[in-house]
């Protein structure tokens, strides 16, 4: 089965020299002042160990606390080449997401699945952000 090493939201990855992977503004909020309207684009990462090559699919699902499901997404990744020194052929998963809206204040989470075994989940919080007054 995968091991998830390190998974985190961020608002932009970078690749790096030799693959490596630079998360850039790591968060575990979304300041929200309106609740209609897509928070900015972020990527939710994932760093994820196979014990050997080959085609995985990786789900990922938005839902709320209480457990009503938003979305999931798929993503097959390819996995090839010479195991790490800790025995896992290593994956970068980075899914961009844009026009995501949050229905409304409260806890919220990001559940990486592989066929039906949850690898790792992502909890996020959605609070509402009073808007500044002029002075």
């Amino acid at each position: 089965m995968p091991k998830v090493l390190l998974t985190a939201l961020c608002d932009d990855v970078r690749t790096e020299m030799g693959g490596k992977a630079s998360l850039m503004g790591i968060f575990t909020t979304f300041n929200i002042s309106d609740y209609s309207a897509s928070v900015a684009p972020f990527h939710a990462f994932a760093w994820i160990g196979f014990e050997s090559e080959g085609d995985y699919s990786i789900q990922l699902e938005l839902r709320t606390m209480e457990g009503q499901k938003l979305f999931m997404l798929e993503a097959v990744t390819h996995i090839e080449g010479t195991a790490d020194p800790i025995g896992l052929f290593l994956a970068n998963l980075d899914m961009r997401m844009q026009n995501l809206k949050l229905p409304r204040p409260g806890l919220y989470e990001f559940v990486l699945r592989y066929q039906t075994q949850v690898l790792g989940v992502i909890q996020f919080a959605a609070v509402t952000r009073m808007p500044q007054l002029m002075q």
